[in-house]
């Protein structure tokens, strides 16, 4: 399923003084919290982080310190099909968090339109079996179709890995959630007016959204922890 960014988790997690959680312009606390408070993992763990955008990540050093070996790889290059052909390790847990700011908020490649799912389908198949692919970007409302961020929505980037047999890595099930719920969800947290007031003339709100799923319901070496919020 995915989840998106809200203030009820936000809050417990910067009470609980989880590393890197901080309610920032650009809502990457959040994200950092749901990466070390929602998962679990058993050592040893052979993870992946997909670099899409320039930022500390503190989740990684949290994840080392647990006994997970990780390794990086830029999202452009995994976009290369040579890269998949080459790349012949296998991973428990594949983490694709866009860093990227300014960059989420630039209007639809026309030309390349779906690399957010491409790039997930890449990453799908360097899963192990029981393997676990997490993903984070910032979602943008538009009020003019001229200035679309992107062709899918959420939901839509959910169930077109699920339609190709991967399995819900949350319990809970937001999968049929549509824009308008997140939009107008009072716990909803949005991306402060100041950070894009360059971009205020094309988006009425941004916030961030985070998804999952593993390989097979394999025995694995990631899970999720449970939340009240």
């Amino acid at each position: 399923m995915f989840e998106w960014c809200r203030g009820s988790a936000l809050r417990e997690m910067i009470d609980r003084q989880v590393p890197g959680v901080a309610c920032d312009d650009w809502l990457e606390g959040w994200m950092f919290g749901m990466m070390q408070s929602r998962l679990q993992f058993e050592p040893p763990l052979a993870m992946l982080d997909i670099r899409l955008g320039e930022g500390a990540r503190p989740y990684l050093e949290t994840y080392q310190q647990q006994g997970a070996t990780v390794q990086a790889i830029d999202a452009e290059a995994l976009s290369q099909p040579e890269c998949l052909v080459s790349h012949e390790a296998r991973y428990d847990l594949v983490t694709l968090l866009s860093l990227e700011r300014e960059q989420c908020l630039e209007r639809l490649d026309l030309d390349d339109p779906l690399q957010l799912i491409e790039s997930l389908l890449s990453a799908a198949k360097l899963l192990n079996a029981g393997g676990a692919l997490v993903w984070s970007y910032l979602y943008c409302f538009s009020s003019d179709p001229n200035n679309v961020r992107s062709l899918l929505e959420p939901a839509a980037i959910y169930q077109s890995l699920i339609r190709r047999g991967l399995q819900p890595l949350w319990r809970a099930d937001n999968s049929g959630t549509g824009r308008v719920a997140i939009y107008h969800d009072s716990d909803t947290l949005f991306v402060r007016h100041g950070a894009i007031l360059g971009h205020a003339d094309q988006y009425e709100r941004v916030t961030r959204v985070c998804g999952g799923v593993r390989r097979s319901q394999a025995a694995s070496r990631v899970n999720v922890a449970s939340s009240n919020t």
